[in-house]
């Protein structure tokens, strides 16, 4: 009996603010589709962010690479004008022993 009274008050204060509380579980419906959709955008951020992270990466490796190729031709230079040098040095000595130059 006691239980019947109590469904029957609720049921009575439901009716009573019936429009409020639909209107309530109209907004708790919106407010889920926008916490969805802030789901989907922070998902997608997220992809988004990684690929840049990824293509920076992957930037920054190509442009060490170019930097250590530079380093090495630059080296490899110098060491081509180091083997140069003897022949260099034979070269001159046999220009200037043909000719005389005052000391």
């Amino acid at each position: 009996l006691r239980h019947e009274m109590v469904s029957e008050m609720l049921y009575a204060h439901i009716m009573k603010n019936y429009s409020v509380f639909v209107n309530g579980l109209t907004e708790v419906a919106e407010v889920s589709d926008r916490l969805q959709e802030a789901m989907m955008l922070a998902r997608n951020s997220r992809q988004g962010l990684q690929q840049a992270s990824n293509d920076v990466r992957m930037s920054l490796s190509v442009a060490a690479s170019a930097r250590r190729k530079q380093n090495y031709l630059s080296l490899m230079q110098a060491l081509v004008q180091l083997q140069e040098l003897p022949g260099a040095k034979a070269a001159i000595l046999a220009a200037t022993g043909e000719q005389e130059y005052a000391e």
